[in-house]
């Protein structure tokens, strides 16, 4: 009897021995006392920003011609303005109107390299390069009657040194050039000079801008 309690005893302290000696073993993984660690969470990457491509260049408006004659109509403040004249390939142009009784008057434009639009060049100025047509819808009257419409032409294939420029206003009702401006000289690849309306006034007729190269 004593021998079995002694070793009943000594199979009781060897099992206690062996689970301490497991490092806890029988301990559950989810005991509080020892938690297993959450798995680390990868690093999120960070994005490289989006690098947006610059906008192309946007193309001259007349490098390529449009129809022919181009044309255009503006409509007129009364007060001295700037207008555009349509352009043509690599021709363009512009105009300071002075100050008239014209507010709300239209003006009809046509521009053209190699269309006279109903003007008789005169080939003794030179070699004609440029036409453009203005009739106004109603007799303009300029606050002074020695205002002149300054206007600039600009062709880089076309105006340039050491050449000379003509400029002639033709009216077809009249079968004549009523102005002819002579000896024009560039500045850069743009001349500029003045249409004087006889006694400040444009009537509401067809005029024909024509400028030659003259030498």
């Amino acid at each position: 009897m004593y021998r079995r309690l002694g070793f009943g005893a000594l199979f009781l302290a060897v099992f206690a021995l062996s689970a301490c000696n497991t490092g806890g073993g029988l301990v559950s993984a989810n005991n509080p006392l020892n938690p297993t660690p959450a798995p680390s969470a990868a690093p999120t990457p960070t994005p490289s920003p989006t690098v947006k491509p610059s906008p192309s260049p946007t193309a001259a408006a007349c490098t390529a011609p449009p129809p022919d004659p181009n044309t255009a109509t503006i409509t007129l403040t009364g007060a001295q303005q700037t207008v555009q004249v349509p352009c043509f390939g690599d021709y363009t142009a512009s105009a300071v109107v002075p100050a008239s009784n014209g507010k709300g008057f239209t003006v009809a434009l046509a521009a053209s390299t190699d269309k006279n639009l109903g003007a008789v060049p005169d080939t003794s100025k030179g070699t004609p390069i440029g036409y453009t047509s203005l009739q106004p819808s109603s007799s303009i009257t300029f606050n002074d009657a020695s205002a002149t419409i300054t206007t600039s032409v600009t062709s880089p294939s076309k105006i340039g040194a050491p050449h000379t420029y003509t400029m002639q206003v033709y009216v077809p009702d009249f079968a004549a050039a009523i102005q002819t401006v002579t000896g024009i000289k560039p500045s850069g690849h743009t001349i500029t000079f003045g249409i004087a309306p006889p006694g400040g006034s444009f009537p509401a007729i067809d005029a024909i801008v024509i400028v030659y190269q003259s030498s």
